[in-house]
Formats: structure tokens, C-alpha cells, sequence
């Protein structure tokens, strides 16, 4: 994984917690304060709708061309968000990145 080469921390839910719900993944995110990186709009929902705004989300919404432009876009985007020290949903496109403070 590009990610883990470029020296992030990652936990993989597929290679770890196959089948997780998306409910415990927000609570394990938040146990281990780690953001999470996702394609599952559904979490802009568990986040906003079910009002649990204590863990950061990446929605990335574009197609998914290559893992070299995946990693591109989230390599923009984690240098977009370091300095922020409160939860935010961000919302990656393929032209523009959109950060909201929770």
C-alpha cells in the first residue's frame, strides 16, 4: 500500500475486520484516534444523520482510475488537513477537495 510506503500508520478493515459493521468502524477509529478513508457515502450519514461527529472522515468521490491517482488525491488531501486538530469530513473530487469542521 502506497499509503503505508509513504510512512502513514494504516489499518486496513479488509485485511483486520472483514465485515465490520460501519458503526464499530467509527468507534474503532475513535478508540485508536485515527481518521478514517473511505469510498461508502454511508458515512457521511452515520456522521451527520446519526450525529456522530468525533471521528474524521475522508469521503473520496471519484472514480477510482488508478491506486497511483487514489494515492495522489489523498496524498493532496492529508497535506490539506494537517494542521486541523478538530474532527472534519472532508469530501475528495477529482478537482476539488472540501473540508468541513464537525
Amino acid at each position: 500500500m502506497l499509503l503505508r510506503e509513504a510512512g502513514y500508520s494504516i489499518l486496513s478493515i479488509t485485511e483486520h475486520h472483514p465485515g465490520i459493521e460501519d458503526i464499530d468502524i467509527l468507534e474503532l477509529a475513535l478508540k485508536n484516534n485515527s481518521l478514517i478513508i473511505t469510498f461508502d457515502k454511508d458515512f457521511g450519514e452515520l456522521v451527520f444523520l446519526g450525529n456522530r461527529k468525533k471521528t474524521s472522515v475522508i469521503l473520496l468521490r471519484f472514480k477510482p482510475e488508478s491506486i497511483t491517482y487514489i494515492f495522489e488525491r489523498l496524498r493532496k488531501t492529508l497535506a490539506a488537513i494537517e494542521s486541523i486538530k478538530e474532527p472534519f469530513f472532508t469530501v475528495v473530487e477529482s478537482d476539488k477537495i472540501r473540508i468541513r469542521n464537525l
